[in-house]
């Protein structure tokens, strides 16, 4: 395994220090208790929609179960950046005691990982706390090296994602778990998703909307395709070997950004920098880092534009 190599240049205390005033914990804790929720609730809104609206006013079966499967896609997609990964530093929700912040998170990142068959503990609470210590290793739960795509084997498992959507839980759980499940809990999500998707099937059938329920299944993939991508543009290539922890990480500011990665996950320096940012501070904070890392280092850390980002992705 690589070893860490720990170096603390002045610039970068400094960007740690700037970073540290846009952290969920120096927030009001209602406004941004609000802000998620009903964040949240736009994002399920969305999903009922989606849901609910068979015709989806489109009349032909092909593209409606297109652009419903990519709707789903990217709310799957949304959710896991506004729930699950958020809940995994403890910022979904913010209370006055930490103790029962930790457990309120714990308790929105399982409710949110049930839907999507992924055991929460393993991969989010313990998991994504390895990869910030030192990501980009064999041993990162959530991206190792082999899971860290650029160029032709990103297309090749994108390509398998959309071909066979059930793929996208293989291709999530491809690294070596740091802590590994026991047979029971991964029984009882085995058997939650059986009678959960068992479910939805069956009212699709009997509504007559199977589309939708295939439309909900192929989601998957195309979450865990943007996935993909977002891990291409923060740890791929020469990123993800640089011996410097902090250099490992790397953000990208291009047009339409937030539109295709949404909630500021693009800005993942800043992240790793200070993990307690949330979301919707992470433009602000980026702004005020960027400024303060020096000019040599600008195009280690950041992907500045549309072709910098591509190239990133290309490996």
């Amino acid at each position: 395994m690589r070893k860490p190599v720990q170096t603390n240049p002045d610039w970068l205390r400094e960007a740690q220090q700037t970073g540290k005033q846009y952290s969920a914990f120096q927030a009001n804790r209602h406004l941004h208790n609000l802000i998620n929720i009903s964040t949240l609730g736009a994002v399920l809104a969305a999903f009922a929609v989606t849901m609910v609206n068979s015709q989806f006013y489109i009349d032909s079966v092909l593209v409606r179960f297109a652009v419903q499967a990519i709707a789903f896609g990217y709310i799957y997609f949304v959710i896991h950046i506004l729930v699950i990964h958020e809940a995994s530093h403890n910022i979904f929700l913010i209370t006055g005691n930490p103790a029962t912040t930790k457990r309120i998170n714990r308790l929105c990142g399982w409710l949110a990982c049930l839907y999507f068959g992924v055991h929460y503990d393993a991969f989010w609470r313990v998991g994504h706390v390895e990869h910030h210590r030192n990501p980009v290793v064999e041993n990162d739960p959530q991206n190792c090296p082999r899971n860290t795509r650029t160029g032709k084997r990103l297309l090749v498992e994108i390509g398998k994602l959309l071909i066979w959507p059930p793929y996208s839980l293989k291709s999530v759980l491809a690294c070596p778990q740091a802590l590994k499940p026991g047979w029971q809990t991964t029984a009882a999500l085995l058997i939650f998703q059986g009678l959960l998707f068992g479910s939805f099937l069956l009212v699709a059938w009997t509504t007559h909307t199977l589309v939708v329920f295939l439309a909900a299944i192929h989601g998957f993939g195309i979450a865990q395709s943007l996935n993909l991508v977002k891990i291409s543009m923060e740890h791929g290539g020469a990123t993800g070997k640089d011996p410097r922890i902090f250099c490992r990480s790397r953000s990208s500011d291009f047009f339409l950004r937030s539109l295709l990665m949404p909630l500021n996950i693009s800005m993942h320096f800043e992240h790793h920098l200070i993990d307690t940012i949330p979301w919707y501070n992470l433009r602000a904070a980026h702004l005020q880092i960027f400024r303060i890392t020096p000019e040599e280092m600008k195009p280690v850390l950041f992907n500045c534009g549309l072709r910098a980002t591509i190239r990133q992705i290309q490996g």
